[in-house]
């Protein structure tokens, strides 16, 4: 099950929420379209999120009040780490609180390699977090 009606209104919103699935169903297919970081983070919800209350809310909320907003259309191997430092010092947030969307993009991007949904290095590991 995708999710409810409520969680998803729009047609494409149930089909950007499915694309995880049907990838997962459809691992033999080497013409899939690429991994998007929205697929990334759908998956990572399902199946990773930590049940501890206080760090399961605090990165629902980091997911998706700053790393899908600007990352939920592109494809994985897409996300650059220059792009991403150049992001994060646009922001103004408190460095600590850049530090931890950082990680968590390290998180994602580290199931991304564990799940085979990208090859080759976290890119999250030469990105800085400036004070």
């Amino acid at each position: 099950m995708v999710g409810t009606q409520e969680q998803h209104p729009t047609k494409a919103e149930a089909e950007r929420a499915a694309g995880y699935l049907r990838r997962a169903a459809n691992c033999d297919n080497a013409s899939q379209a690429p991994v998007t970081m929205g697929m990334l983070i759908d998956k990572y919800r399902a199946e990773r999120l930590t049940e501890r209350y206080s760090t399961r809310y605090q990165y629902i909320c980091l997911l998706r009040k700053h790393i899908e907003l600007k990352w939920r259309d592109y494809p994985l191997s897409a996300i650059k780490p220059l792009a991403v430092e150049q992001w994060l010092s646009t922001m103004e947030l408190a460095p600590k609180t850049k530090g931890h969307i950082r990680n968590l993009m390290h998180r994602l991007f580290a199931c991304a390699i564990r799940w085979e949904l990208l090859y080759g290095a976290n890119p999250m590991h030469w990105v800085e977090v400036r004070t």
